[in-house]
């Protein structure tokens, strides 16, 4: 984005569009201003998200009456929120609206933010909002399909995941989306060719332990077992993990096992009434 972001201001000077600056710190010249962008990318490109932040501080500082100020409020926003500074972001995306109050990407962005923060039920009017803006966007719908689900609406949600296998039907997003909502209808048998796609295409610990939550929901213990095995591998502390395994050894007799995963599940932030209902205790 930040790359994108310097082409277009890159254009901008060269046509004559940005006003000149006043001021005489030394990051207010045409090639100070870009470096500073640049140098942006770089620092969130490598996890240094204090340093972004700074750097875009000192380029919004360096042209305040910049047309193109207000993307870099945006991806200010997102760097605060991946700091993990969700309410400070929401706040700077919520000043770039205010500039832009068209823009598909920073209603999008603030969706992301808006769901970090749990506030479901306003990151859904945003990714709405930015898709009444742009319907061929991709990446708004599969975030409102994700947490429609979540929110216990899944026939809307379907909807919207139909949507995306309609336009991109091998695409990492139509893939998760689709078998997600045939999850959550209990459509094991279904999400089940779906996840070996993405699984071929895209393997993540995620999808393997998609897999095998619907492979143990089909008596499927082996395959379940191969699965759940791959996921914690790659990731070791995941409680929906731990709990499938638990969920696992449970169909396989093994109880001593399964309360252990259980109780490691609670221990890694898995609900308790949850566990108790998955596994009837």
């Amino acid at each position: 984005m930040l790359l994108r972001l310097t082409v277009i201001i890159t254009a901008c000077l060269c046509l004559g569009l940005l006003s000149p600056l006043q001021a005489q710190d030394p990051a207010t010249d045409d090639h100070a201003y870009l470096t500073l962008v640049d140098s942006a990318q770089t620092a969130t490109a490598t996890g240094r998200y204090d340093d972004a932040a700074a750097l875009l501080h000192r380029a919004l500082s360096a042209r305040p009456a910049s047309p193109t100020n207000v993307l870099l409020l945006s991806n200010l926003g997102m760097v605060q929120h991946y700091a993990g500074r969700d309410s400070l972001a929401y706040t700077t995306l919520s000043s770039a609206l205010a500039q832009a109050p068209g823009s598909a990407t920073i209603l999008m962005n603030r969706g992301k933010v808006l769901t970090a923060l749990g506030r479901f039920d306003s990151a859904i009017a945003d990714f709405s909002a930015a898709l009444r803006r742009d319907t061929s966007r991709m990446e708004p719908r599969f975030y409102r399909a994700m947490l429609l689900i979540h929110t216990g609406e899944v026939l809307s949600a379907d909807a919207d995941a139909d949507t995306l296998m309609w336009r991109s039907p091998r695409s990492r997003m139509a893939l998760e989306a689709k078998s997600a909502c045939l999850r959550a209808m209990s459509r094991f048998d279904e999400a089940i060719p779906l996840l070996n796609d993405l699984i071929n295409h895209y393997p993540d610990a995620a999808a393997y332990g998609a897999r095998a939550a619907c492979r143990v929901m089909t008596d499927d213990l082996n395959g379940a077992a191969a699965d759940i095995a791959e996921a914690l591998t790659r990731d070791p502390s995941n409680p929906d993990f731990l709990l499938t395994r638990a969920l696992l050894n449970k169909k396989r007799y093994r109880r001593e096992d399964s309360l252990k995963d259980a109780e490691e599940a609670i221990r890694n932030g898995a609900n308790p009434e949850r566990v108790k209902a998955v596994l009837a205790l």
